[in-house]
């Protein structure tokens, strides 16, 4: 099977990019930090399921942690993010375990509800995202 460059993309945000690839094979999921090609928005999974095909979320990366509930919205490193009840802004010190994009296995933990296409995948835009999160907390 020939890796997606979304893959190739996320190993590359490890000191490590080999030993994502070996967990990915042995582990079906492997451990890769925030706050280098991404950080992400954490909320319950939902909140994000309406909004993958509006213009606040179409084509961005969205991983999911099945056991917990949660959802995580990609967007680029340091930007900011003004915080909306049950929603945390994961950085720089935050990993995240994930399944490998268009991978043979996906975990219930870091599976993938949308993966990262391309060698520099689409980000949210966090205000968009805001917006899109407010509106649907809004809609009777």
């Amino acid at each position: 099977m020939t890796a997606s460059d979304g893959a190739r993309w996320l190993a590359e945000a490890h000191h490590d990019p080999g030993a994502v690839w070996r967990d990915w094979g042995n582990r079906s999921v492997a451990l890769l930090p925030a706050g280098i090609l991404w950080d992400a928005v954490a909320l319950p999974h939902a909140h994000v399921v309406p909004l993958i095909d509006t213009p606040a979320l179409n084509g961005v990366p969205v991983l999911l942690d099945v056991p917990c509930d949660r959802a995580y919205v990609f967007i680029a490193p340091g930007a900011t993010w003004d915080a909306l009840p049950e929603t945390t802004r994961l950085g720089s010190g935050y990993w995240l375990v994930m399944s490998q994009p268009d991978g043979p296995r996906q975990a219930n933990t870091g599976r993938w509800l949308v993966p990262p296409r391309g060698m520099v995948p689409r980000l949210a835009d966090p205000a968009a995202l805001r917006a899109a999160l407010l509106t649907l907390r809004t809609a009777p």
